[in-house]
């Protein structure tokens, strides 16, 4: 998917880390896994993912900031500015900490408690806060810019499709009115819907087929937060980068 789809190393790396995060980040936070353990396992699958990439296929011109090809990208001053940077990474990781922290306070806590059988403890659910959680969702916010804003950027702005509702048959009305977008638009839209997908489907997938005691219900209500925070993510770089 990610040959066909034209993602470089940096965005299966970051792809990587935001599919495989929410799992580790659930057997720290609520199975005594330590911190060193879940980052090292984090690292070596982004590192896994990343590597084959970067042998194989040269960075994309809005990341490889060092080449030739990079003169040519649009907003190419936005993506090298080290405080927009810094300022939509911290967007998107404080957006994975708000929605992780209300889940914490609303119903998470009796999810793990009625869904989760051998779950040690949820005293972090209690204990944490959306500051708390910021050292974690900083590294996720950090995969997401990189994934979603800094490429979308990177497409100069250019107009909806053009369509004519005299002449245009069923079928072009049909796509004008579904995928009539301009390319940013479009970017922004399979590149949110490829991260909501991967996240939920592969946190489903972990949670429930590794950790023994977990129920169909627990590891669909724990994925369904990854993928809200996925999606209103997406949709907050994707108005950051319309201005």
């Amino acid at each position: 998917m990610g040959w066909y789809s034209s993602y470089d190393s940096y965005d299966l790396a970051s792809l990587s880390l935001l599919s495989h995060g929410p799992f580790l980040f659930l057997l720290h936070t609520f199975y005594d896994i330590s911190a060193s353990t879940a980052f090292l396992s984090l690292a070596i699958n982004t590192f896994t993912t990343y590597l084959p990439f970067r042998l194989l296929r040269p960075l994309s011109a809005a990341h490889a900031l060092s080449s030739s090809s990079f003169r040519t990208v649009p907003n190419r001053d936005i993506i090298t500015d080290c405080s927009v940077q810094a300022l939509t990474t911290v967007l998107a990781a404080s957006i994975y900490s708000v929605v992780l922290y209300a889940a914490y306070i609303t119903y998470l806590p009796v999810v793990l408690v009625t869904y989760f059988n051998d779950i040690p403890s949820i005293a972090a659910a209690h204990e944490s806060n959306y500051i708390t959680l910021l050292p974690f969702t900083l590294i996720a916010g950090l995969a997401a810019k990189s994934f979603i804003f800094t490429p979308v950027t990177a497409i100069g702005a250019d107009a909806a499709m053009e369509f004519d509702p005299v002449t245009a048959n069923f079928w072009e009305t049909l796509m004008y009115n579904v995928w009539g977008y301009s390319a940013r638009t479009k970017a922004v839209i399979k590149r949110t819907a490829t991260l909501v997908i991967l996240s939920g489907v592969n946190t489903f997938i972990q949670v429930f087929g590794t950790i023994q005691g977990v129920e169909p219900q627990g590891a669909a209500a724990y994925s369904a937060l990854w993928v809200v925070a996925a999606a209103l993510t997406g949709l907050a770089l994707s108005v950051v980068g319309a201005v």
